[in-house]
Formats: C-alpha cells, sequence, structure tokens
C-alpha cells in the first residue's frame, strides 16, 4: 500500500492537503477531505504512472509511448483542468523539481494543455 492510500484510507489530513488550501476538518469523518484523498491517491497513481511511461520509453517504443502521451492530453490532463484538488496537486507537484526532476516536468507540461486555474476555484471537484 502507498503512502497516498493509507492517507486516503485513514483519511488523513496530510501534507498536500494543506498544502492545497484544504481547512482543516472538524473530524476524521469528513467527505470533503475524502473526496480530496481520493483525488490525491488518482493523481499520484496517474502521475506514477507518467512517470514510469517517461522512464522507460527505450523499452516500451515509439508507439507505445505515443499512446500513453495521447492518454496524458486527451484523459488525464483534461481531468486535472476540470478537478481544482488535481490542478493544485499538479501545480504543488510541478514546482517541486526533486519529485520528478526538471527533465519529467519539461516532459509533462509538454502534454497537458493547461488553463489558468482562477484563485476562486473551491477545492475538490470532479
Amino acid at each position: 500500500m502507498s503512502i497516498n492510500e493509507s492517507i486516503a484510507d485513514h483519511n488523513i489530513y496530510g501534507p498536500y492537503a494543506i498544502l492545497c488550501g484544504m481547512p482543516a476538518p472538524d473530524n476524521a469523518d469528513d467527505k470533503t477531505l475524502r473526496q480530496f484523498n481520493g483525488n490525491l491517491v488518482l493523481f499520484f497513481g496517474q502521475l506514477n504512472l507518467l512517470r514510469e511511461v517517461y522512464e522507460n520509453q527505450d523499452i516500451l517504443g515509439p508507439t507505445i509511448v505515443a499512446e500513453y502521451e495521447s492518454w496524458a492530453r486527451n484523459v488525464f490532463g483534461m481531468w486535472i483542468n476540470k478537478t481544482p484538488d488535481a490542478r493544485k496537486m499538479w501545480d504543488h507537484a510541478s514546482d517541486c523539481d526533486d519529485l520528478f526532476g526538471p527533465a519529467f516536468d519539461k516532459w509533462a507540461k509538454n502534454l497537458f494543455s493547461l488553463t489558468p486555474l482562477e484563485e476562486s476555484a473551491p477545492t475538490t471537484g470532479t
């Protein structure tokens, strides 16, 4: 089980909730936090998949890599654009060159056509 899955399973007010500006929950059953944590697991699961594709392009070959790039553009990138939690996580993750490294960050940024995140966008949403 990953760290992020543990955060979601136990509905913990974790570091990304704090970084993304989520208010501290009133109780451990907070539904907003549960939704955020679900988005957290999905976001990092998909981002980790893309990292594996990036790191193994030579093994996967150009056709398979192009298929994942298309999926990243048309599905994952669209979800990031439409989900304020995911967008805030992406913005924080992509600002940290030490998370995945600047080369991956540049590759991934070229895959997504992200629209500006409005400051008034509410936390959570799908």
